[in-house]
């Protein structure tokens, strides 16, 4: 709530309530369903018989799973890089694909922003493995 003091300043003040950690991540998964249903085709159409929001722990079992396939098929159908993507195209700064061992390659694009994510992961990962500049390490991914 926004208030204005007895000396004209603005302050903020909070109102604290309690929540369970189930109802905070329920709060938060709807707000990416909706933001993902505004801009992602491909989880459009494969979502389109999902009421919203999800209000139970209990209703996540009418979430489908989405398979490697599904999103191969969707690039082959919708080249190159399908329907899967939740910002327009010129907002993605890396592309990088799997290597296709199983299948067709699913190419990946990512944000900038998705990118320092992952960064910021993975040096992490090395900091706690104590890693030092003095070290050297083999990253057996494909991308």
């Amino acid at each position: 709530m926004f208030i204005t003091n007895n000396k004209g300043k603005s302050e903020y003040q909070f109102q604290e309530f309690n929540t369970t950690l189930d109802r905070y991540q329920l709060f938060k998964l709807n707000q990416k369903l909706i933001f993902l249903l505004q801009q992602n085709k491909f989880y459009q159409d494969k979502l389109q018989n999902i009421k919203l929001p999800i209000s139970s722990i209990e209703d996540l079992k009418m979430l489908p799973f989405t398979s490697k396939q599904e999103l191969v098929e969707d690039q082959k159908k919708f080249p190159p890089y399908g329907r899967n993507h939740t910002y327009p195209i010129e907002s993605y700064s890396r592309y990088h694909q799997t290597s296709g061992t199983s299948g067709s390659p699913l190419k990946v694009l990512d944000t900038q922003e998705s990118w320092n994510w992952w960064i910021t992961c993975r040096q992490e990962v090395l900091n706690t493995s104590v890693v030092t500049q003095n070290d050297r390490v083999f990253l057996a991914f494909s991308f």
